[in-house]
């Protein structure tokens, strides 16, 4: 008996916590999943990696801090855009950008990177000529990630402290870790266009409160055993994060957890400009 073809994914951009999440649920859904990070990378090399690819997830990359602001935008956008390239010649069914919610109303270099990114992702899903789906995902903060406070705060406690919160009224939303890679397989899966999704995040939480309670679950008290220092916002950091922006709504889905945003449409000749 001739057994099936296993499905394909195929994971490209830098690793990390995102990566393995997405990697971890897709293998436990039967999927066969490969990966590719982007250092020294090339076109060939992509096309390579996806073909016979179902579905081509990309998670963005992460860029030196020697790079100049510039540089970092250009690269993260030309990788995503590389990325698209290749699920569309190698005939992928879909290509799911991860995105984040800094891309809306962004303040720093890496906001507006990845709202580029979601306009490459726009663009190319209103090619007509074309039977890839593109889908953008955008989140907030995941739990336990590189770059969420937590494990910040973790390693600040084990010492003693202090804990540093940048401003008392700082608000972020979080999700777990593998509730966000699920949800962005299935809205992967309803997606196509162009479509940007966001995805549930719940009610936002105070920094400053998340800090108190890590300290307390640690045994101790705060400002008794361990000191809370308020050290001040960085340049570009918003007080609230914005799942989206005001010139966009967003209307469910036939997914509880994952709404479809409608924004300013972005004409597909601007990727060829």
């Amino acid at each position: 008996m001739k057994l099936p073809l296993a499905r394909v994914a195929l994971i490209t951009g830098s690793p990390g916590a995102r990566q393995q999440a997405l990697e971890l649920e897709l293998a436990g859904a039967g999927w066969t999943v490969r990966k590719l990070a982007f250092e020294g990378i090339e076109l060939p090399d992509l096309l390579a990696a996806a073909r016979g690819a179902e579905a081509v997830f990309h998670v963005g990359i992460r860029t030196s801090r020697e790079h100049g602001t510039q540089q970092r935008a250009d690269a993260e956008a030309t990788a995503a855009y590389a990325a698209g390239r290749a699920a569309l010649e190698a005939r992928a069914r879909r290509f799911v950008l991860v995105s984040t919610d800094k891309a809306v109303n962004p303040k720093t270099v890496y906001g507006h990177s990845k709202a580029l990114c979601e306009w490459i992702v726009e663009a190319c899903g209103a090619k007509e000529d074309i039977t890839t789906r593109f889908v953008a995902v955008r989140f907030g903060n995941v739990l336990g990630s590189s770059g969420s406070v937590i494990p910040i705060f973790r390693r600040q406690i084990a010492k003693g402290g202090p804990v540093t919160v940048t401003h008392p009224e700082m608000m972020r939303y979080f999700m777990t870790m593998p509730e966000a890679a699920s949800l962005v397989i299935q809205a992967g899966a309803i997606g196509g266009r162009g479509d940007v999704f966001v995805l549930d995040m719940g009610e936002p939480v105070r920094i400053i409160d998340l800090a108190m309670q890590m300290i307390r679950l640690s045994g101790k008290e705060p400002e008794r055993d361990i000191d809370v220092e308020i050290v001040g916002a960085r340049p570009g950091e918003k007080l609230h994060e914005e799942l989206w922006g005001e010139s966009e709504t967003v209307v469910p889905t036939s997914q509880q957890k994952i709404m479809r945003v409608s924004g300013p449409i972005v004409d597909a000749a601007w990727l060829e400009e």
